[in-house]
């Protein structure tokens, strides 16, 4: 009865379902008209923002039109007084410039001649000391020495040997002083020899005297004077030209403190700020001319050369002050930036409006869309002839599952009217009788297990108890022997099969590593061994080679090679491993110090042409002490020394 029951209750719940889908459709056409009302009235309102929205743009695009222009105009404005001010900065700094130079040419000057006119420390008074000494010695050797007057008749003639002075001739009238012996020679008349008084004081002064004067000779020479009152006049313009130039340096440390070079930087500076405030004029839109800060026509032709000869005080030129003057009145900008803002406040308003307003016609469209197609899905549901036949099942089911659930409820009348029908004595008379039974049925089951204990006390006094057990046991440990192998097995089939699996892909990626550095290797061992072969091992290393030989191919390893060859293997997997490395962004400097001092002269061309072909992607530096093998490299060789 329960099980008709629910059959019964699950076809009606299925024909309630089909009879919802039905009232269903009425509620979707009400759904579909209330989108399409909504949908109306989201396109009336995108309609009537839309002009709204293009009278704000149009609006604020003529703001910004009108801000632009008065941008442009400020800018004009703001370029044309800065190149100006450039223009009076560098017509100041240009007189300056030229201020300083002729200082600096007039400290130069006054610096050389004070140079050219210095005399050695002390020399004036070591001059002076001997000219003074000399004079003191002539006076003392005057005042002891013997004084010769005379006076001679016109065309006589008396010759002077000795002290006071050697072969000269006296005419006229005069006094001489005599300091040695001396002897006078009168023609007609004879020799006469005079003696000077003072004895040897006399000759000491006499030596003294000349002793002084080739000193006061030799330092004149030396200091390149003719006496001491010119050295005098030496050293006072040595001191003038050192005062001039002391007055060059103040005047050049105010036009130029910090030298006239730096003066010259800022100047050169300023004029080409002034070319940039030229240049920016020009791109000003708007600008009628290239600006302001073109220097004058002085300024343009004056060079280094004349700069101390130029008009300094820079007079205004008409033209310029005609071209400083602003193309056009600048617009108010502050006026038309709070006007821009208010028109760009406005459109964004209308923006906003009409963005919300699009969003509403697209969720109307959507609601529409939806409601259409969920009317339509309904529609083709209930148009499904499946779905009679479904619901004419499900009609017959109903009536079939009621048709068995009175059935079943006859059944359930007829067992209750049977229950009430039966005899309870009799029923407790029989379960009575059966409890006696088993009660006799378990008593008899102890008997049989006293029965089984006092025979398996006599099995186990004669040895033979629990053989069968034993059997049965061993039976059932080589059973699970059996199985435990057998588990044991398939583990170790799934090991190796995980074994081979992961030495697989242990293998492809290592041929993944060492594909990019096989590679590098591949082509420098085609240019050292044509046609050759090298395998990487899993350190990365160069390992089993093969390569073609006089007989044929042969193999080997990279350790049963020669000197030679392992030699230059090491050299090429190190320009191999660089060419790596500049791959990955990290370019490497290679040194060789005698690295192939092993190999022949057919392999050593192969590696210049391997060194060669590296040296176009690395820097490498080859030393070597034998540079006749390395002529042909293609580069010059510099000699390294001490």
């Amino acid at each position: 009865l329960a099980q008709s029951s629910a059959q019964a209750h699950s076809w009606r719940a299925q024909l309630q379902a089909l009879e919802r889908e039905e009232s269903a459709l009425v509620q979707r056409t009400q759904a579909l008209q209330s989108a399409q009302q909504k949908l109306g009235s989201a396109e009336a309102e995108l309609q009537a923002w839309e002009p709204r929205h293009r009278q704000a743009a149009q609006a604020d695009a003529a703001a910004r039109s009108v801000l632009e222009q008065a941008r442009r105009a400020a800018a004009l404005q703001t370029e044309q007084r800065a190149a100006a001010q450039l223009d009076t900065q560098l017509a100041a700094l240009e007189q300056q410039c030229a201020q300083a130079r002729a200082g600096q040419a007039t400290l130069a000057q006054c610096q050389a001649q004070a140079q050219a006119l210095a005399l050695p420390d002390n020399a004036l008074k070591k001059l002076q000391a001997t000219a003074q000494a000399l004079h003191t010695a002539q006076t003392r050797q005057g005042a002891v020495a013997t004084t010769l007057e005379f006076a001679l008749q016109p065309g006589a003639g008396v010759r002077v040997t000795g002290g006071m002075a050697r072969d000269a001739v006296l005419q006229g009238s005069g006094r001489r002083s005599v300091t040695g012996r001396t002897e006078l020679e009168i023609d007609g008349v004879g020799r006469l020899t005079v003696w000077p008084g003072g004895g040897t004081d006399l000759a000491s002064l006499a030596a003294d005297c000349a002793q002084l004067l080739t000193s006061l000779n030799a330092q004149l020479a030396v200091l390149g004077v003719d006496s001491v009152a010119g050295a005098e006049e030496r050293v006072r313009q040595h001191q003038e030209r050192v005062a001039q130039a002391k007055e060059a340096q103040a005047v050049l440390a105010v036009l130029a403190p910090q030298g006239l070079a730096m003066l010259q930087a800022e100047c050169a500076r300023v004029k080409a700020q002034c070319g940039a405030a030229q240049q920016a004029l020009a791109a000003v839109p708007g600008s009628a001319d290239g600006g302001t800060c073109m220097p004058s026509a002085n300024h343009a032709a004056a060079g280094p050369d004349t700069a101390d000869t130029a008009d300094t005080g820079h007079t205004s030129n008409p033209a310029n002050e005609k071209n400083a003057a602003p193309v056009s009145m600048p617009l108010a900008v502050q006026p038309a930036e709070r006007a821009e803002a208010a028109t760009r406040s406005a459109l964004t308003a209308a923006s906003e409006g009409l963005q919300a307003a699009r969003l509403a016609v697209a969720n109307a469209q959507a609601q529409l869309q939806s409601a259409s197609d969920e009317l339509r899905a309904l529609q083709h549901t209930l148009s499904d002839p499946e779905r009679a036949r479904t619901q004419a099942a499900a009609q017959a089911a109903l009536v079939d599952a009621r048709a068995q659930q009175a059935v079943a409820q006859e059944r359930v009348d007829a067992l209750a009217t049977l229950l009430h029908s039966v005899r309870l004595p009799l029923l407790a008379q029989d379960a009575e009788r059966l409890e006696r039974s088993a009660q006799q049925l378990e008593a008899a089951h102890r008997q049989r297990s006293a029965d089984i204990t006092r025979l398996e006390v006599e099995l186990e006094t004669r040895g033979a108890l629990g053989l069968e057990e034993g059997a049965a046991q061993k039976l059932r440990e080589r059973e699970h022997t059996a199985r435990r192998c057998d588990e044991l097995q398939q583990h170790a089939q799934a090991l190796d099969h995980l074994l081979k699996l992961l030495q697989a892909r242990r293998s492809a990626l290592a041929q993944r590593l060492r594909a990019p550095l096989q590679k590098h290797l591949s082509h420098y061992l085609h240019i050292l061994f044509p046609g050759a072969q090298v395998e990487v091992g899993e350190d990365l290393a160069p390992g089993r080679i093969t390569r073609t030989a006089a007989h044929g191919p042969e193999a080997g390893m990279l350790q049963e090679l020669s000197v030679g060859a392992r030699e230059q293997m090491g050299v090429v997997a190190r320009l191999a491993y660089a060419d790596l490395l500049k791959e990955a962004g990290k370019p490497t400097l290679l040194i060789l110090d005698d690295a192939l001092v092993h190999t022949d002269a057919v392999r050593l061309a192969q590696m210049k042409r391997v060194l060669y072909d590296a040296a176009t992607r690395h820097q490498i530096l080859l030393f070597s002490c034998h540079p006749d093998a390395w002529r042909d490299l293609g580069v010059a060789a510099r000699t390294l020394g001490p």
